[in-house]
């Protein structure tokens, strides 16, 4: 008999596929807020009270706890006929259980990013934990359940998102650190397309540009940023930034390895140590 694990999505839509790749159902408002809550808090008895709290915060507690009812029921509709993932009631308690075989895209990011961060602080990303975080990164089709307006969603929201940057972060420096520059700017034009603001990356994707032969786009670059932030800020980039640019502008050669830039603070004794390198290999003082 074929398995009938679900795939799960959490991002943009909510939605619910079958083992056979068609879409089930999708569960939307609070139902899908409901949903999500205990999909996150799987395994744990979370209390109908603060659930009802939760999603039903202006209604009576009757009217809360029928609508919470009724949530429940519309959920186990959608997961019915499902393996690996069902929705366990006892009393004042509900359950959501499942098994790895369900596929969350909201875990499947956090499993990937984790293993990523431990990996390349050790150095490049091997083959594998490198192509599973390009594919969670690239399934990431929006932001979470898109369009609550739940306390709670908005701040899961939020952290699931910056943990969607720093995927594509982890992913840009790895490409940068293996000298595939091309690749590395593509996603650092994915994190400067969700967070124009985030300096850091800007600065990077100058450097990228600079080590891959272009650094009219560098200096291109600088300016769109000094103009945007100046229209819809009031405010000039950084001091380091602005050094960067200079720094670019001035012709200096790309010698300094895209490593050695993430402090941007130390642009000057980078460019003197790769001089003396230099020199040193010619047999000069």
């Amino acid at each position: 008999m074929e398995h009938r694990y679900p795939t799960i999505t959490l991002f943009g839509s909510l939605s619910i596929c079958g083992g056979e790749g068609a879409a089930r159902t999708s569960l939307s408002g609070s139902t899908g807020d409901v949903f999500a809550y205990l999909l996150a808090y799987a395994g744990k008895d979370v209390r109908r009270e603060r659930l009802a709290d939760l999603f039903w915060t202006e209604s009576e507690p009757a009217r809360a706890r029928a609508a919470l009812n009724t949530a429940v029921w519309r959920i186990n509709k959608a997961l019915a006929g499902l393996e690996g993932i069902a929705l366990k009631s006892g009393g004042e308690h509900l359950m959501l259980q499942t098994s790895p075989e369900a596929r969350v895209d909201a875990r499947l990011l956090e499993a990937a990013v984790r293993d990523a961060s431990a990996q390349a602080a050790e150095g490049v990303l091997d083959t594998l934990v490198r192509a599973r975080l390009a594919e969670v990164v690239d399934d990431y089709n929006g932001p979470f359940l898109d369009g609550s307006a739940s306390d709670w969603a908005i701040v899961e929201r939020e952290r699931l998102n910056s943990l969607h940057l720093r995927g594509l972060s982890i992913l840009m420096r790895d490409c940068a650190a293996r000298r595939d520059y091309e690749e590395a700017l593509v996603y650092g034009r994915r994190i400067l397309a969700a967070d124009p603001f985030r300096e850091q990356a800007q600065c990077e994707v100058m450097w990228l540009y600079v080590l891959n032969g272009q650094r009219p786009h560098a200096l291109r670059q600088f300016e769109t940023y000094r103009r945007q932030i100046a229209r819809e800020m009031n405010v000039a980039p950084m001091a380091e930034t602005r050094a960067l640019a200079d720094y670019i502008r001035e012709g200096h050669d790309a010698a300094v390895e895209f490593a050695e830039l993430r402090s941007f603070g130390d642009l000057q004794a980078a460019t003197e140590r790769s001089r003396r390198g230099a020199m040193a290999s010619f047999g000069l003082s």
